[in-house]
């Protein structure tokens, strides 16, 4: 009996682990049936996206960059029962890049104002006007350290060609050029002058081996004596020659550039004509605008190996400007102080960039200025008013100094002369690079102060332009010495001249 018992009890025990077996079992069917239903779906119903890049070059594109240029949706059907549907969008992307090849350039040009201000102009005029140029002789002839020979800069000539020398020669050119002569112009003056005498006081610069050197002083005013007494036959006992070590008036000798001003010989005469000014007359070319900025522009993917930007009229050159790298993006063409550069015809000027890439791409741009020149042949035709210009330069100012010297007022005095009413006085003031800015253009503008006082009554327009140009290079002492001056520029018009 109590065996039944146990079975039946074993048995109902059975079944019941067999019943929560069975519903355990269900369940994990079920819950494995949502997931595979979940995952069926997410891969039967879902969107596919396909992209599509294009590569394309742009010129002038500062960094890459990639836009979406169209979008298609198609619907793919299913291929089975109890699928979903497929969504399929199609996207159409173009990447943009630089052009690894591109360069441009372009040049354009506008006038430039004195106060710095640019403007647009639409024609370059160039006027011919006849002048007047009084250019100091300047009186010094400077030596190499521990020489006494006289340097190739001056020009020298043979007896033959002292003869066939004129004035008119040195015309047309440069005050420098002009200034090289300085042994021609005084040894004709000495022939046209006989009873003139001169006096050449060798100097040194009183340090190292030109210390209390009066030796090398003597033979440096005698190499002048020499030239003018050979090739000009100026007979000796009309020279003098004497030796001191450091001028009467020095430059500073604690710079190098002190020093080589002070390795000279004085040229000193009892004829006021021997070393007088050397008046040139001749022709001068006005251009409006004086000075044109030419404006340059470029884009590149590659560095700049070099560049150059020519002007030309016709078949000539004008001017040049060159250099590795990239351009200036201004360049500042001075007409009025390059008047080589002036254009002389009727003819536009072209104007051509060009650049040059370091991967060996080279671009060019042209423009073109438009110019008219009136010509004094021209303005006889027409009879048009004519202007004559006086153009004097005031040299000898001391190094540092603006106060005038008796040379200085001889000239001011031929100056005064030639002044009508109706004459236009500009005076403006100059200095070498020897000290700063500042410095430079006080000094240059007491000089024009000054001038304009020994002047007075007259009026006249003063400036300074130290701060703005050198006159001419400071690498020689001559150079430096016509850089301490004052121009003077007189425009009378014609009908008004005495």
């Amino acid at each position: 009996m109590l065996n039944r018992h146990r079975r039946s009890y074993r048995d109902r025990t059975y079944r019941c682990a067999g019943t929560i077996v069975r519903g355990a079992s269900v369940l994990c069917w079920g819950i494995c049936t949502v997931f595979w239903s979940i995952s069926a779906c997410a891969q039967t119903a879902d969107t596919l996206v396909v992209r599509d890049t294009a590569r394309k070059y742009v010129n002038a594109l500062i960094s890459p960059r990639t836009s979406l240029q169209r979008t298609s949706i198609e619907h793919a059907k299913p291929r089975r029962a109890g699928t979903s549907e497929l969504t399929i969008v199609r996207e159409q992307y173009t990447t943009e890049a630089t052009n690894p090849h591109f360069v441009r350039a372009s040049v354009e040009a506008v006038a430039l104002g004195a106060d710095g201000a640019e403007s647009t102009f639409d024609t370059l005029r160039v006027e011919e006007f006849r002048q007047v140029r009084a250019h100091p002789t300047l009186g010094y002839i400077f030596f190499d350290a521990n020489s006494s020979e006289i340097p190739a800069r001056y020009e020298r000539m043979s007896q033959r060609e002292a003869s066939k020398f004129s004035y008119a020669d040195l015309y047309d050119r440069e005050a420098m050029d002009i200034y090289h002569n300085i042994l021609n112009i005084v040894g004709k003056r000495l022939v046209e002058h006989p009873r003139a005498t001169l006096t050449l006081v060798g100097c040194n610069a009183d340090i190292d081996n030109e210390k209390d050197n009066l030796p090398l002083s003597r033979a440096r005013a005698e190499a002048v004596k020499n030239y003018l007494n050979a090739v000009w036959s100026i007979a000796p006992s009309r020279i003098t020659t004497t030796a001191r070590d450091l001028p009467e008036r020095p430059s500073s000798g604690k710079s190098i550039e002190g020093r080589e001003e002070n390795r000279r010989v004085e040229i000193y005469s009892d004829d006021p004509e021997i070393t007088d000014v050397f008046t040139a007359i001749d022709t001068t070319l006005l251009p409006t605008p004086p000075v044109i900025r030419l404006r340059t522009m470029y884009q590149s993917a590659s560095p700049l190996q070099s560049w150059s930007l020519t002007v030309r009229q016709k078949n000539t050159v004008l001017k040049r400007y060159a250099n590795g790298g990239a351009p200036p993006r201004n360049i500042d063409w001075d007409l009025q102080d390059d008047e080589r550069s002036i254009p002389r015809m009727n003819a536009p000027l072209d104007l051509e960039l060009m650049v040059k890439t370091t991967a060996g791409d080279v671009a060019r741009s042209l423009a073109t200025v438009p110019a008219l020149t009136h010509t004094l042949k021209q303005k006889a035709l027409t009879r048009a008013l004519d202007t004559m210009i006086d153009r004097y330069n005031l040299v000898l100012f001391d190094y540092g100094k603006a106060e005038l010297t008796p040379e200085h007022q001889r000239i001011l005095a031929s100056l005064k002369s030639r002044l009508t009413p109706a004459s236009h006085i500009i005076i403006e003031g100059f200095a070498d690079q020897s000290g700063s800015n500042s410095t430079n253009s006080r000094l240059a503008l007491a000089r024009a102060a000054a001038t304009k006082k020994a002047l007075a009554p007259v009026d006249a327009v003063v400036r300074s332009n130290a701060d703005a140009r050198l006159l001419f290079p400071n690498d020689t002492p001559e150079g430096r010495f016509l850089c301490r001056t004052v121009q003077i520029t007189v425009l009378t018009p014609s009908n008004a001249l005495r």
